[in-house]
């Protein structure tokens, strides 16, 4: 931000100081994701519904390409590292400037902005994931209190720290992303007696009636 201030200050004319800048060339250690295991459980173990298994597929292509956007970033640092750069050299890989009568590479802040964005998105449709598991468990819980008579207790993980704190992305922010899940109108209300005659089915057919 600092730079493309610097750079606007420049192309209207004024008078700036030199800009000077540290490389944050710190190594990125992504922490392992067991992706395989909560895959065979969401396909194999749940009878979730769509949209649960898109959300999975959707956090594991964030989690994979997370990865590769990391990786690169590594292999560019070495491959500054390795080339002895020049100060003006690095300036425009590290900010993609345009050199050379407009040619431009981008790979170094695109990778940033990747890291940024694929984080988020990791983030986002981990919680989303979180809090739609939350609700299947809760639906089995109260369909195991009918059958057993016995509550079952579902742990919920707690995002409001993150939250409150401004580290989860917004919901506005994947909007589109979200509408792809159609609300279904909502059913009529039943009448008192298709009520009772419903409950009296129910109860009929597993002999209680």
């Amino acid at each position: 931000a600092e730079f493309l201030e610097h750079k606007a200050k420049i192309e209207k004319g004024e008078i700036v100081q030199e800009f000077r800048f540290v490389a944050d060339f710190q190594t990125i250690s992504l922490p392992y994701l067991p992706i395989e295991i909560l895959q065979k459980h969401v396909f194999e173990n749940l009878s979730t519904g769509t949209r649960v298994l898109i959300i999975f597929n959707s956090l594991a292509q964030a989690i994979q390409t997370l990865h590769k956007s990391a990786e690169m970033r590594e292999q560019l640092i070495q491959n500054f590292k390795t080339t002895n750069l020049s100060q003006k050299e690095l300036l425009i890989l590290y900010f993609g400037i345009p050199y050379n009568g407009g040619h431009i590479n981008n790979e170094y802040p695109s990778s940033i902005e990747n890291l940024f964005d694929l984080t988020n998105n990791t983030a986002f449709f981990s919680y989303l994931l979180c809090r739609d598991l939350v609700k299947h468990g809760r639906r089995l819980a109260r369909r195991f209190k009918i059958r057993y008579g016995k509550n079952v207790s579902i742990n919920r993980p707690d995002f409001a720290k993150a939250i409150n704190s401004g580290l989860m992305p917004k919901e506005s922010d994947y909007a589109e992303w979200l509408g792809i899940f159609k609300t279904s109108a909502k059913r009529p209300k039943k009448t008192f007696f298709a009520r009772i005659r419903n409950k009296w089915y129910w109860w009929h057919k597993r002999g209680l009636a």
